[in-house]
């Protein structure tokens, strides 16, 4: 099992590189566009040091001339703060009312960037009307016309005459709505894979002990399916499929892409409108994602001029619209342009999934899933005397207790799994679920895993989700009866030495076997004095962030674990110095715990063999 473990760790470590470069390469987007926005202060900069006499209302001509039709909004105040001038891409940005007004009704205006705070006289150029330079604050605004509002970066400049004081101020802006979505939705998407590696790690050690109580395994591999599966690849055995990426940031290409892989298909990219109408002239793709709002043909005209190719060719495209904003009316604009479906971008990638499902296989969109309603007769398998005839009252305690926490970070990495339609992940997680469910006798919920599985195996995921949505309600109504079947029996009465005796022994005699009974004492000696103080270093370590003094630890103590045949312990040091390097220090401290736990335990049973010697 632990081989089967280590590959989708693996896989999970994998994906968390991916995430950090994408982060990596929004950074290095955003700094290309934001250079423009300094190019054209520093060129205002040099105007004002040339004038005569500054003033503001030719400043502002001359370098609203300089910027001509480019998206850099620039307004022109008085010396009261009062809009007098603004050129069109600042009208179209801000609109009329925003500008004239300092007390806006209802949430429109300026806010900072907590999008609570509005800005000071509710105008982010004020501190300039003071005679400040104002330089890279970035502002979150509201107005009617964009509901969820858009992020802008200024630069504000106070045009100061030679007596000092302020005859007024030219602001310059640039949005960076798409910026802001673009790296939140990466944050969230490593901070899940960081959760998700963490959960891995403690639900491999916690399935390991229970399989010993239950005297498996590896019900991982027990799916007459494995075979299949191990050739099918992460994405299953499917007919490629293609689709196109057409947007003008690159950081949306890899991100979609990554999206998209995931569902099977093989992507290109295009960067405007008029590369993807080229594009398409010579590849039938599936499916488009097309961006709206891009230089040189943007989504709307792309998408006709598509469609009236199509009716030469004979082939149609699906195409899904893709924005920064959710604008009103702009699905019935979309949808009027020829585009099958309206996304926002950042939409959560389960909704994104679906959609694209959908559209795929010409369904409606729903909005969301009803799980199924448990069956009223469901828990009547529920045989706890039985069980307790099997095991005996107290070990059944102890193996239900283990039960529940095992398979609640099982279920919430098989919910994972799903959403992000990972084949290999949902089936692995699925089976990890079954096995010590049919084991309890648990027949519903073994059940629905298996279909859970199949159909994740042959890529139905709209009957994957509806079956995982019925499992998690019936696992609801088992974990109900268990933790009461727990407390009744007095869960604070758990024997923890007995939770070690199936794997110390088997441990001990694989030990002595491989070395001998006088080196394995020697060994299990060193393991203790190598240890004593190494958990209190590493929480150091982590406590100071510590990169470079966790890692002379983190080996040794994996190597420590090795030399006692602790794979688990050793997995999760491993781990937890990978998390470490990649500077996931929440992820790591929480995955600290887990291991402490471990090495405890393992210490408790090299103890315990010294003292019987």
């Amino acid at each position: 099992m632990v081989e089967v473990w280590n590959e989708y760790v693996v896989s999970l470590k994998e994906q968390l590189d991916q995430i950090n470069e994408t982060l990596a390469l929004s950074k290095n987007s955003a700094s290309d566009r934001l250079s423009v926005l300094q190019n054209t202060t520093e060129h205002l900069r040099h105007l004002i040091k040339r004038s005569e006499e500054p003033a503001v209302v030719p400043l502002y001509e001359r370098i609203a001339s300089v910027v001509g039709d480019h998206d850099l909004a620039i307004i022109a105040t008085n010396n009261a703060g009062e809009c007098t001038h603004v050129n069109p891409a600042a009208e179209r940005m801000f609109g009329t009312e925003l500008l004239q007004t300092t007390n806006t009704s209802g949430e429109s205006g300026f806010y900072l960037a907590d999008k609570a705070t509005r800005c000071e006289w509710n105008m982010p150029w004020a501190a300039s009307v003071d005679g400040k330079e104002v330089t890279g604050a970035q502002v979150f605004f509201r107005r009617p016309e964009f509901p969820d509002g858009i992020w802008v970066q200024l630069n504000a400049l106070p045009i100061k005459k030679f007596d000092g004081t302020v005859d007024g101020v030219i602001c310059v802006f640039i949005d960076i709505t798409e910026q802001v979505q673009v790296e939140s939705h990466i944050a969230d998407v490593r901070r899940a894979l960081e959760q998700r590696l963490v959960a891995t790690a403690n639900a491999h050690t916690e399935l390991s002990v229970l399989a010993v109580k239950l005297g498996k395994q590896n019900w991982a591999s027990e799916s007459p399916a494995s075979t299949m599966l191990a050739q099918a690849g992460k994405s299953g055995d499917r007919e490629e499929r293609l689709a196109l990426v057409v947007d003008d940031i690159l950081v949306n290409h890899a991100l979609l892409t990554s999206h998209l892989s995931k569902l099977g298909f093989k992507v290109d990219s295009a960067h405007n409108g008029q590369e993807a109408v080229e594009m398409a002239a010579k590849v039938n793709y599936a499916l488009i994602l097309m961006d709206c709002d891009m230089p040189v043909m943007d989504g709307y005209e792309a998408t006709k001029a598509l469609r009236l190719a199509e009716l030469e060719s004979g082939h149609q495209s699906k195409i899904i619209a893709m924005t920064g904003y959710d604008r009103l009316g702009d699905r019935e604009k979309c949808l009027a342009a020829g585009m099958d479906e309206y996304v926002p971008k950042g939409v959560d990638q389960t909704r994104l999934f679906q959609i694209i499902e959908a559209v795929m296989k010409g369904e409606q969109v729903v909005p969301e899933f009803d799980a199924s309603p448990v069956e009223q007769d469901s828990m009547r398998e529920l045989d706890f005397e039985s069980l307790e005839n099997w095991y005996g009252k107290e070990r059944l305690v102890e193996i239900v207790a283990l039960f529940l926490k095992t398979s609640s970070l099982l279920m919430e990495c098989l919910k994972s799994a799903v959403a992000e339609r990972d084949v290999r992940a949902a089936h692995h997680y699925a089976y990890c679920i079954k096995g010590p469910s049919a084991s309890l006798g648990r027949v519903k919920i073994a059940n629905l895993c298996e279909k859970v599985a199949s159909t994740a195996l042959h890529n139905k995921w709209f009957d994957a989700d509806f079956a995982y949505l019925s499992l998690e309600s019936h696992f609801e109504a088992l974990r109900d009866a268990m933790e009461k079947m727990v407390a009744s029996a007095g869960d604070d009465q758990k024997d923890t030495s007995s939770e070690a005796d199936g794997p110390e022994s088997a441990r001990l005699t694989q030990l002595e076997k491989k070395m001998g009974k006088s080196t394995a004492l020697a060994v299990a000696d060193a393991f203790l004095e190598d240890t004593d103080d190494a958990l209190e270093k590493i929480g150091a370590c982590l406590e100071k962030e510590d990169d470079d003094g966790l890692k002379p630890l983190t080996h040794r103590l994996a190597g420590c674990c090795s030399s006692v045949l602790d794979k688990e312990t050793q997995q999760l040091t491993t781990t937890l110095q990978d998390l470490a390097s990649k500077q996931s220090w929440q992820a790591a401290n929480s995955l600290f715990q887990t291991l402490t736990d471990s090495l405890k335990n393992t210490r408790m049973i090299m103890q315990r063999y010294l003292n019987k010697g």
